[in-house]
């Protein structure tokens, strides 16, 4: 407990926004993400890390490769090192994301973003 770094950093988006929280720099990061009704976060994938997303509340729709899954509250799903995924808020969604890596916002090869980025 020891290495662990208590954060209160709010990031503004165009989906939405994320807040995070805690981390264990290059061990683990933790963050929760809020997706607005109808937006969704750019098809994505990472080097560095890797996340597990759990539901909070609202109802979401993952993308995990070719494979689309609906996610309610305490609904949980695993990305790995590399794997294409993207999130969508079927209602407004609140999703906990723990990453596991180096987290760094810079990490993200985007693949389609419906905002231009």
């Amino acid at each position: 407990m020891k290495k662990t770094k208590y954060l209160n950093k709010t990031v503004s988006k165009p989906w939405g926004e994320f807040r995070d929280l805690a981390e264990d720099s290059g061990q683990w990061h933790l963050k929760l993400i809020f997706v607005k009704k109808g937006q969704r976060l750019s098809l994505q994938k990472h080097k560095l890390r890797s996340e597990f997303w759990i539901v909070l509340d609202g109802r979401a729709e993952a993308q995990k490769g070719k494979m689309v899954r609906r996610l309610n509250p305490q609904d949980y799903i695993f990305i790995k090192k590399g794997e294409i995924h993207r999130l969508k808020g079927l209602t407004d969604v609140l999703v906990a994301e723990i990453s596991f890596g180096r987290h760094s916002e810079t990490d993200i090869e985007r693949l389609a973003d419906d905002y231009g980025r």
